[in-house]
């Protein structure tokens, strides 16, 4: 896919989403490509064919229980020692993969929605004690990392909420554009605009999360449709 456009990024908006289970099984053999994302990045949500319908049919592979590499459904995961990086053949592809369920979460009948245009960098910040139907019931923050791929060039970032400031008001984000030099993105709870056009291929995001739950660095290759995060990686001072 070729990209005609500029790109935009946006901050992230807290949602709460029920997830059953997050042990982890091993897969092995064909999967049912009609059940497969990330809804989070740190887990890979499937089906195999045959299984039943519903979430008591759908397999959960968390992605700090194990390093694999998985080809499948057109895309390909490679997960070793913290650092797990998601492929596909193009961007939209790729946007698809990192869909939350549309049709009920217990239903899990599909992803969506498949026209996307941002890539929202999500991160599990807290588990709460309660369960509902016998799930633990998770909080999912999006990062203050949005790639937008809309027709804009400048990324102009909403006010964060209170609740959005409460979490990541300690929170400092860097960033580099095609491997340039490091530069500020979001400091004492204020993100900042910068322009982002159509010679960009590369952006990578630095997180120092000052003891909330996430990644460390987030890296988009834009011409290799690809996206790599580290649970765990060194906060660059320059």
């Amino acid at each position: 896919m070729t990209l005609k456009r500029p790109f935009l990024l946006r901050p992230f908006l807290p949602l709460t989403l029920l997830a059953a289970s997050m042990a982890s099984a091993q897969i092995d053999g064909p999967l049912d490509c009609s059940v497969f994302n990330v809804p989070d990045m740190t887990y890979l949500m499937y089906k195999v064919p045959g299984s039943p319908e519903g979430l008591a049919g759908t397999s959960f592979q968390n992605f700090s229980k194990g390093d694999f590499d998985l080809t499948a459904c057109g895309y390909t995961i490679s997960n070793h020692a913290g650092v797990t990086s998601f492929r596909a053949a193009n961007l939209q592809k790729l946007l698809n993969l990192f869909s939350v369920p549309s049709a009920g979460f217990f239903g899990v009948s599909g992803v969506g929605p498949i026209n996307r245009t941002a890539l929202e960098i999500n991160s599990v910040t807290e588990i709460k004690d309660a369960e509902f139907l016998g799930s633990k019931v998770y909080d999912i923050y999006h990062y203050p990392i949005t790639v937008d791929f809309r027709a804009a060039n400048v990324f102009t970032p909403a006010p964060f909420t209170e609740n959005d400031y409460s979490r990541f008001k300690d929170v400092t984000i860097n960033y580099r554009i095609n491997g340039g030099a490091l530069m500020t993105y979001a400091k004492d709870g204020q993100p900042t605009s910068f322009p982002i056009d159509r010679q960009t291929r590369t952006l990578d995001f630095y997180i120092d999360r000052a003891g909330q739950r996430g990644f460390d660095r987030v890296s988009v290759d834009l011409q290799a449709s690809q996206v790599t995060v580290w649970t765990d990686y060194p906060f660059p001072q320059q």
